[in-house]
């Protein structure tokens, strides 16, 4: 994209799960964000650590009861921390490293890109 006046990250709304493109001058791992769809306020993430998750989670997600589909209507249905919270944490790892998930709005933004919104973490 560089070179088009469009250069920045593609985030996801958590609120209503729009996708847009911040611009590059805002572009920047914990920025504030505000949805211009639906107003709901959130921290933007490096896309390359939402790419990470997603795909973590995914995995994860498929191992599940009820597979992708169950997660998905579990994190609509308001259920999903309740239902799979224990194990999305097992999956993850600890906490105390350095890894993607750990950072918060990043394992935000990958689950409602991936599962639709939700519960939100910030």
């Amino acid at each position: 994209m560089a070179g088009d006046r469009m250069s920045g990250w593609r985030v996801n709304c958590p609120g209503c799960g729009a996708e847009y493109l911040l611009p590059e001058p805002f572009a920047r791992a914990g920025a504030r964000v505000r949805c211009p769809g639906c107003g709901v306020a959130f921290r933007a993430a490096d896309p390359r650590l939402v790419r990470e998750l997603r795909e973590a989670l995914a995995a994860w997600a498929a191992t599940e009861p009820g597979g992708v589909d169950a997660v998905r209507m579990a994190r609509q249905g308001g259920m999903f921390w309740q239902l799979h919270g224990a194990s999305l944490s097992a999956a993850l790892g600890p906490r105390g490293d350095d890894g993607p998930a750990n950072d918060a709005a990043a394992l935000e933004a990958a689950l409602s890109s991936l599962f639709g919104p939700g519960s939100r973490l910030l």
